[in-house]
């Protein structure tokens, strides 16, 4: 009897000891992940907020508000997201998104499978957005135009999107926990384009 209790004693300690050492070492990631992030900030001249444990970096690119942001899936893994926001005031439910949800399309993507992308409403300049957007699916597993409240997975962006008014471009890197300085400044680079596209005045028909 003794001898079934002690092993059932050394079998909790050691599953104990286990999980503290696994805690330890994913808060030691986090940590390591938020600093990196913070460097990110300085150099692409945006600022870091947040705490130890959560991190998004703020600010501006060739004028439009960005928000970048780390963000763990359950089955893709880590992921960092970008969200810019365009001048053009949205639409309620008009968007030009893929067909899959974020979390599949990422795991989608991984496999090699490109996605197509589903149009709703009536989104200027609809036909030269999604062209761009095919150019870089091989890049970036996502990539979205959509209203502001959509694929919102913090809730500090969520507050800070709160009253936004205007369409949004999402996109998501598939990079771990440190994306190079180089797919950031890419990846913001096309939001730009895009965003430019969308801004670009048009004559509607019968006018």
């Amino acid at each position: 009897m003794w001898l079934l209790v002690s092993l059932l004693i050394l079998a909790f300690l050691i599953t104990a000891a286990n999980i503290w050492r696994i805690r330890r070492r994913r808060i030691g990631g986090v940590k390591s992940r938020n600093k990196y992030f913070r460097r990110l900030a300085g150099q692409l001249n945006l600022s870091a907020t947040g705490d130890e444990y959560l991190v998004q970096l703020e600010g501006n690119w060739k004028g439009r508000r960005v928000i970048v942001y780390p963000h763990n899936f359950e089955g893709p893994g880590s992921i960092t997201l970008l969200h810019m926001e365009t001048s053009v005031p949205f639409r309620e439910r008009t968007w030009l998104e893929p067909t899959l949800g974020l979390g599949r399309a990422i795991a989608e993507w991984k496999r090699g499978a490109f996605f197509s992308y589903e149009r709703s409403g009536n989104l200027p300049g609809v036909e030269e957005l999604q062209r761009e957007m095919e150019k870089h699916r091989a890049t970036f597993p996502f990539i979205a135009l959509t209203v502001p409240s959509r694929f919102l997975l913090s809730q500090s962006v969520t507050e800070a999107f709160r009253d936004c008014a205007n369409f949004v471009v999402v996109v998501a890197l598939d990079a771990g926990r440190k994306p190079a300085l180089a797919r950031l400044t890419r990846a913001l680079d096309v939001m730009a384009k895009l965003s430019e596209i969308l801004e670009v005045p048009r004559v509607t028909s019968g006018h």
